[in-house]
């Protein structure tokens, strides 16, 4: 399975730990919504450049009821 994903200002809290809420798509179209922990890379390099990236486009996260 493949999902195109965007992460949204919407932050949760699942079985204690806080997670960014993304909004997604599968390859056939269906709607989705994934919970976010963690981002990690293969390499510190990459590492700090999605660090950067997040942090220059990522809306800052506000606290949402999980269900």
């Amino acid at each position: 399975m493949e999902l195109l994903l965007k992460a949204t200002d919407q932050i949760a809290r699942l079985d204690g730990v806080e997670c960014r809420i993304w909004e997604g798509v599968t390859e056939r179209g269906l709607l989705c919504k994934v919970f976010v922990h963690h981002l990690a890379a293969s390499n510190s390099t990459e590492c700090n450049l999605i660090e950067q990236e997040i942090h220059e486009c990522m809306p800052p996260g506000r606290h949402v009821r999980s269900r």
